[in-house]
């Protein structure tokens, strides 16, 4: 994830966010059921497996699997947050789940620099020592002939 580098730098077409958890998941247990197909699902732990493709799901489960989903989002806010602190007291702002244009992001303070990797490249030659690195392939006999 971007949110622990220094610097976060966005070409102006990207789209930055995204900070929300999903999860999809079909279910297949009527199909199964209405051709007489037995599926089987073992696990250890009442939690293990709460929603799957093939099991009933209860209202149990999906509130289950809700609370795990709340967690996770609950743990990435978080994680956004104290790498990038100035985002701590506008979290939930930014944490919807929805994204935006690297313009509209560095507004939220989602991105620090508008430029694309070539500028990006282009900057840091200007600063530091570039040292370039060429392969030379040794030409066989056989080479001369296939040239």
């Amino acid at each position: 994830m971007a949110s622990v580098g220094d610097t976060v730098c966005a070409a102006p077409f990207a789209v930055i966010g995204s900070i929300g958890v999903v999860t999809q998941i079909p279910n297949f247990q009527r199909f199964l059921n209405k051709h007489d197909i037995d599926a089987y699902l073992f696990t250890a732990g009442k939690h293990k497996r709460t929603v799957d493709i093939i099991g009933e799901v209860t209202e149990e489960n999906k509130q289950k699997l809700q609370e795990e989903l709340d967690d996770m989002h609950r743990a990435f806010k978080d994680h956004v947050a104290l790498a990038r602190p100035r985002l701590k007291d506008n979290i939930e702002d930014v944490a919807s789940g929805e994204y935006w244009v690297a313009v509209q992001a560095k507004e939220l303070g989602l991105v620090d620099e508008i430029m694309t990797s070539d500028e990006y490249l282009e900057s840091i030659c200007q600063e530091n020592e570039l040292i370039e690195i060429v392969e030379k392939k040794r030409r066989t006999v056989w080479s001369a002939f296939h040239a």
